[in-house]
């Protein structure tokens, strides 16, 4: 369980999200507050060194109050990813539908005739 909420955290410190808030995160999401924290002082070496990678890595901007802000690498993927996973759902939606309106034709269709035959 240490080895999953280590990774949790270290992926949280890699997206910019300082220790405390994923520690509060974890515990909020229901994991063992005392082994969150014990993840948490086993990493707060390491969490040091990656947010000086991540500053390396991406280009520091200030926000209004002049304080730095580095942007989120990967929130372009995830917008894309949902932009297409929305035209799925539509597709999809779209292919019930069709489906249905197909099955009420062939029912009244079915039924329009039986009642045309037990009548003539």
């Amino acid at each position: 369980m240490n080895d999953e909420i280590s990774a949790g955290l270290k992926n949280a410190l890699e997206r910019g999200q300082t220790l405390k808030a994923a520690v509060q995160s974890f515990i909020n999401a229901g994991y063992n507050p005392v082994e969150v924290r014990e993840s948490a002082k086993m990493l707060s070496g390491e969490s040091a060194q990656i947010n000086a990678a991540n500053e390396l890595d991406a280009p520091a901007q200030r926000n209004k109050t002049n304080e730095v802000v580095n942007p989120l690498p990967r929130s372009g993927i995830k917008q894309e990813l949902n932009g297409e996973r929305n035209k799925s759902s539509r597709g999809k939606r779209a292919l019930i539908i069709g489906l249905v309106i197909l099955l009420m034709v062939v029912i009244v269709g079915g039924l329009g005739f039986l009642i045309y035959y037990f009548f003539s």
